[in-house]
């Protein structure tokens, strides 16, 4: 299997790149969904985030970990090791040939490692602050707050082997989408080569 990581901060574009993606018949996790279903299903890290929090309820955890960084550091402590082991066990099950990992913390985990090609997808930071009140419901100051809690578009250029810049333009991030599938066959190739 050809396990592709997509990395970038809120905003740029990754959910929207991975459905240009899925459109074109690619298989695709998106760890924030896997998150997402832990909180609702896992006891384990609900119970952790219960006791470190108070809450275990996602827009409440928003609220404690944006407004200082060391929180977001104290959540994703907790929160990573149970989303890498439910998005291992979801490669585990896959049969495609290739799989595209969505996740805003691929770089700072072990997920990472587990990528043959890691992409970041960027965007300037207007755009991520528009899309990202969009998508969230939430007022544009709380997102320029978590906004300044991430890591900046160069921190996930310098650790990824290929960067898509979203302009914005759902034609241009299906192009990009084409040329990305295009790159990981090449890639592909060159790892099944590589291992006879």
């Amino acid at each position: 299997m050809f396990i592709v990581g997509v990395t970038g901060g809120s905003g740029a574009g990754k959910t929207a790149l991975c459905a240009c993606l899925q459109k074109l018949g690619a298989a695709v996790i998106n760890a924030d969904e896997v998150y997402a279903g832990l909180l609702r299903r896992s006891a384990p890290l609900r119970r952790e985030l219960a006791e470190r929090f108070g809450t275990c309820e996602r827009r409440r955890l928003s609220a404690i970990v944006f407004a200082e960084p060391g929180e977001l550091d104290a959540l994703n402590a907790i929160t990573a090791p149970h989303t890498l082991a439910a998005v291992k066990r979801r490669l585990h099950k896959q049969k495609a040939e290739t799989v595209f990992v969505e996740a805003i913390l691929l770089l700072e985990t072990e997920l990472a490692a587990l990528c043959d090609m890691r992409v970041a997808v960027t965007a300037p930071y207007g755009a991520r602050l528009e899309r990202a009140a969009a998508r969230d419901g939430r007022g544009r100051a709380e997102i320029a707050q978590r906004l300044k809690n991430q890591k900046p578009d160069s921190y996930y250029a310098q650790g990824c082997d290929i960067v898509i810049v979203n302009t914005g333009s759902v034609d241009a991030l299906e192009g990009e989408a084409r040329k990305l599938l295009d790159e990981v066959f090449v890639w592909a190739q060159r790892k099944r080569n590589a291992t006879g």
